[in-house]
């Protein structure tokens, strides 16, 4: 069922936005009036005026390349595909745990190989076609291969690799079967990728029949890169189950500039924005607008090159930059001091996660000189060389300074873009690498989600996200056998070896859950909010009034 997730915000304060529409109360109870005049018993008050609505609503978000979750995932996308997809299940994040969507409920067999789902009987595409299972078996299994062939998202590759067949047993109940048992797949099928398509709309327009969903809107326009237009499919079933947005279009639009977008709000031309500096912020007006920051679910850490780099075989050197990195002072410069100080390479919503190690790595001049006389560089005559992505070229100045003057080595800094940081990982992997493409460590980030094996990759020397080139064959061990595992316990306690194993070779070194921003209308109601930044705004709506 879809539903307005509440997020419990690390930093500021607790929201829970629901979709208003409320008949206003008419009666006002005996008692003390206004100025403290006394009423006449049953005394009723002039009716409320009745609440009216914006029908057009403008939300500041980048459009999509295109508008197929099969091909394409990433934040912005999936902000927008919630408009018109739904998956199976739904993960909820204040909970943190999987609620039906499309389906009302599901039986996994006790060999782990046979998920068997059953789904609502109320759901209709926005073409008037009945959801039924052969959707699903036509979306997981023939399209599904059809656009992997053509090259799909990393997502839908990992399912068509995972699924050995999709059945349908009856027109409401589908069985999802698998080559091997893999716990995590339930976690998956929440994420955009696996959205249901309608078969009937696909096969009778290759080119836009992918776009028929089962949520409450209507793909209207779409320009991309630029603008997405939505307006309201009113037979929808979430319109039944919610009540209906009185929201009759919603336009997806990309305002680039922080200023121009800070504008926009001001002048309601925008009812909703992210990616406000807290300056910038203070422009807009606290009766009319609400400001509030969150921990994401995008951890920002630095990784060592266990490949070639200085550290590749040397623990003690590695813990002896990682005590020597004054974190808050990284904090302050990159995130204002609002980011979330992250001991894990896990994500808070993940599956096992786990922060309980016995040594946290965290600033401490001394314990870095005592790791420092452990290394192969006890003087500390050595030459570092790190790399950080543009958008934290101000910490690379900082680190540079904290390591020369804790461990007395000389630091190069070199900021870098995604494209050659990939560049070089591909060049590195494939032994094809030059000087230029040297670094000891990187700093970076990656997003988050529930699945446990969703750091499985960085011990996977094939996967091109394993910045660090590492591989621990005890790690890979236990996420090669813990999928297998039926009980949920049995596999939280593998998960926690792994963190713990993976806290004390430190080839990863979290830092931060980084802070989001959304400013919008304190008219606005209906938005559900996601630590991922995947907002949903598909049951938002606003009032005339303030």
């Amino acid at each position: 069922m879809k539903k307005v997730l509440s997020l419990v915000l690390a930093l500021v304060m607790i929201f829970s936005l629901t979709a208003c529409g409320d008949k206003p109360n008419t009666t006002q109870p005996t008692g003390t009036g206004p100025a403290g005049q006394t009423q006449a018993p049953n005394q009723t008050k002039a009716p409320e005026p009745a609440k009216t609505y914006v029908k057009e609503i403008r939300v500041d978000s980048y459009a999509p390349d295109q508008m197929d979750p099969h091909k394409l995932m990433n934040n912005s996308s999936d902000t927008v595909y919630k408009m018109i997809y739904n998956q199976l299940v739904v993960w909820n994040f204040e909970k943190r745990e999987l609620e039906p969507e499309l389906a009302t409920k599901w039986e996994i067999s006790d060999d782990g190989l046979e998920y068997t789902f059953h789904l609502r009987d109320d759901v209709t595409f926005s073409n008037g076609q009945k959801l039924e299972a052969d959707d699903v078996v036509f979306t997981f299994k023939e399209r599904a291969k059809a656009v992997e062939a053509e090259g799909g998202s990393y997502q839908l590759s990992d399912l068509t690799k995972i699924l050995e067949d999709v059945v349908a047993v009856d027109a409401t109940t589908v069985k999802l079967i698998l080559k091997q048992p893999n716990a995590d797949i339930i976690y998956r099928l929440y994420l955009q990728p696996y959205s249901i398509f309608n078969r009937e709309a696909c096969e009778a327009d290759a080119e836009k029949g992918h776009w028929v969903g089962t949520n409450g809107w209507v793909l209207d326009e779409f320009i991309p890169a630029e603008k997405c237009v939505f307006v309201k499919y009113p037979d929808s079933w979430v319109w039944k189950v919610n009540g209906a947005t009185a929201t009759e279009k919603v336009i997806f639009e990309s305002y680039k500039e922080e200023g121009t977008k800070v504008a926009a709000l001001e002048n309601h031309e925008l009812a909703a924005a992210a990616g406000i500096s807290s300056i910038n912020a203070e422009i807009l007006s606290k009766d009319e607008f609400l400001y509030e920051t969150y921990s994401s679910e995008s951890l920002s850490y630095m990784f060592f090159n266990m490949k070639r780099g200085i550290t590749k075989d040397d623990v003690n050197l590695r813990k002896a930059i990682a005590f020597a990195i004054n974190l808050q002072d990284v904090n302050e410069a990159i995130y204002d001091g609002n980011a979330v100080r992250a001991t894990t390479m896990w994500g808070k919503n993940q599956f096992g996660y786990f922060d309980g190690f016995d040594e946290v790595v965290e600033y401490n001049p001394a314990k870095a000189k005592e790791y420092l006389a452990k290394s192969t560089y006890p003087d500390g005559n050595f030459t570092f060389k790190l790399w950080v992505h543009g958008s934290w070229e101000a910490s690379g100045v900082l680190i540079q300074k904290m390591l020369q003057d804790t461990l007395g080595c000389k630091v190069e800094v070199e900021v870098v873009d995604t494209s050659r940081l990939n560049g070089t990982v591909k060049k590195v992997m494939a032994d094809e690498d030059g000087p230029e493409d040297y670094y000891d460590a990187c700093v970076y980030n990656i997003s988050l989600n529930p699945t446990g094996n969703r750091f499985a990759f960085t011990v996977n020397l094939k996967s091109t996200t394993n910045r660090a080139y590492f591989f621990d064959q005890q790690i890979s061990d236990w996420y090669s056998t813990v999928l297998a595992m039926p009980k949920d316990e049995d596999r939280i306690a593998v998960y926690k070896d792994i963190q713990i194993r993976m806290n004390d070779l430190l080839a990863y070194f979290p830092w931060f859950y980084e802070v989001k921003n959304h400013v919008n209308d304190v008219r606005v109601t209906g938005i559900g909010w996601c630590p991922d930044s995947k907002h949903d705004y598909s049951l938002i709506q606003m009032t005339n009034e303030y």
